[in-house]
């Protein structure tokens, strides 16, 4: 028995703006306000308040927690780890990843890790060596995207590949 798409999630856990998108059953290509955005600007502490620190990750799990479970999707989609040899936030993001994926596993949903340079793939086909990411959202901005930042242009390419493991028609903007 087949089940009914219930439309789908992706996530960019950022912890200094994480986003969602949750894109809905039979969302018409391109029709951008039929996506429902979530985003948040959490107060960044210092790195040697532990408490602050700890208070920031529940919030944004919260956060996250409320915007899945309010459109319950098939499926949780979640930007995968993009560590750089510079990065000096490994840590937190690992952090907020695990205490995001065990509290929807708590909801019953398994948020599954995607390389968002597989999703940026998926929707532009060949990608320049650098500064993807903004090739992305300058792409999608020609096509009227109205992302506020790079992590909701983020959070759309890994629920647009989620789209894309449920069999449904999603957003292909090869040249």
């Amino acid at each position: 028995m087949r089940r009914k798409q219930r439309g789908v999630i992706g996530l960019d856990l950022s912890i200094t703006a994480p986003a969602g998108c949750f894109i809905p059953p039979g969302w018409r290509l391109g029709v951008w306000e039929d996506l429902t955005m979530w985003r948040m600007d959490p107060a960044v502490p210092a790195s040697d308040d532990f408490e602050a620190l700890y208070e920031r990750l529940d919030s944004i799990t919260r956060g996250v927690v409320r915007f899945v479970v309010q459109h319950a999707p098939s499926l949780v989609r979640i930007e995968n780890y993009a560590f750089s040899k510079r990065s000096s936030s490994v840590t937190k993001l690992a952090e907020l990843g695990g205490a995001v994926r065990v509290a929807l596993f708590n909801h019953s949903y398994v948020a599954v890790p995607v390389p968002v340079s597989q999703a940026r793939k998926l929707l532009l086909g060949k990608l320049p060596q650098k500064d993807a990411k903004h090739e992305v959202q300058r792409v999608l901005y020609a096509h009227g995207a109205t992302f506020k930042d790079d992590n909701e242009t983020d959070a759309f390419c890994v629920s647009n590949f989620a789209l894309s493991e449920t069999g449904a028609p999603c957003m292909m903007l090869h040249e």
